[in-house]
């Protein structure tokens, strides 16, 4: 069962006896897709298989596909970047990390898309008087470039602008 787009939400699963699917053997399966919304879709990829429903459809349909040995992925395309999962099948999944981005010098607001879009969570968001623009990243912990586990946090410090003058 493959469903995106619950009232309009950023939510897609694929799962298996109501089970969350994380590795399956390989065969032949049907899976009915429930796609909920028209500004979401459900597309699936790996070995062999490129399925997709589009973005306006909304209501349910039914493949069959055969999964064969390898990662699988399923996104929605316009909101790859938060709405996604991974399976394996006859092997686990591959290990998602988080590749901290370098946000130093950025907005606050990009910094968050920037943190995100790499698999990691903004942690702890400090603010400090700066010669720098308001809102601007002043620091970050951990550097850019570290990797960690899939939803680190990173912490920023953020330019509350320059000290008042008197």
């Amino acid at each position: 069962m493959a469903t995106v787009g619950t009232n309009d939400g950023n939510n897609i699963t694929l799962t298996r006896n109501g089970q969350g699917v994380s590795q399956i053997p390989a065969g032949t399966y049907t899976i009915q897709v429930r796609d909920r919304s028209r500004f979401h879709n459900f597309h699936l990829r790996g070995p062999g298989i490129d399925r997709a429903t589009t973005v306006a459809f909304v209501g349910t349909v039914t493949w069959t596909v055969t999964l064969t040995a390898g990662i699988y992925t399923f996104v929605c395309d316009p909101h790859a970047s938060l709405m996604r999962g991974t399976f394996g099948v006859d092997r686990a999944p591959a290990k998602v990390v988080c590749k901290v981005p370098r946000v130093v010098g950025k907005k606050l607001v990009t910094a968050r898309r920037m943190i995100a879009r790499a698999r990691c969570r903004v942690g702890r968001v400090r603010r400090a008087r700066s010669a720098r623009a308001r809102g601007r990243v002043l620091s970050q912990s951990p550097r850019a470039g570290v990797r960690r586990a899939r939803g680190a946090r990173v912490k920023l410090l953020v330019s509350r602008g320059p000290p008042a003058s008197s």
